[in-house]
C-alpha cells in the first residue's frame, strides 16, 4: 500500500483551489456576471420570439385550414341524417380539443 502524502488539513484547500479554477475558466468565457446574465436574458427573448412566430403561423394555418372547411361544407348539401349527426360529431370532439389545450 501506499501512503497519501497528504494532511487532511489540505483537502479543503485543495477543493477551494479546484472551485476556484473552475469559476475562473467560467469567468474567462464571459467577461463578467452582468455579460452572462444579459446574454442569456438576450437567448431567452429570442427564444420566447421563435415561439411566438411559431404560434403565430400555426394559429394562421388552423383558421386557414377551418376557413377551407367551412367552404366546403357550405357547398354540400346533406341529406342523411347520419351524416349530419357525425359531422356534428368532428366539430364537438374539435371543440373538446381546442378547451384543453388553453
Amino acid at each position: 500500500m501506499f501512503a497519501i502524502a497528504m494532511n487532511i488539513s489540505d483537502v479543503p484547500t485543495t477543493i477551494s483551489n479546484i472551485i476556484s479554477f473552475d469559476i475562473k475558466r467560467q469567468c474567462d468565457q464571459c467577461v463578467s456576471l452582468e455579460q452572462a446574465e444579459r446574454i442569456a436574458a438576450e437567448q431567452r427573448q429570442r427564444a420566447q420570439q421563435r415561439y411566438r412566430i411559431q404560434r403565430q403561423n400555426f394559429r394562421a394555418q388552423a383558421n386557414d385550414l377551418q376557413l377551407l372547411l367551412i367552404r366546403r361544407l357550405q357547398k354540400i348539401v346533406i341529406n342523411n341524417m347520419q351524416d349530419l349527426l357525425q359531422i356534428n360529431d368532428i366539430i364537438e370532439r374539435n371543440n373538446t380539443m381546442q378547451a384543453i389545450e388553453f
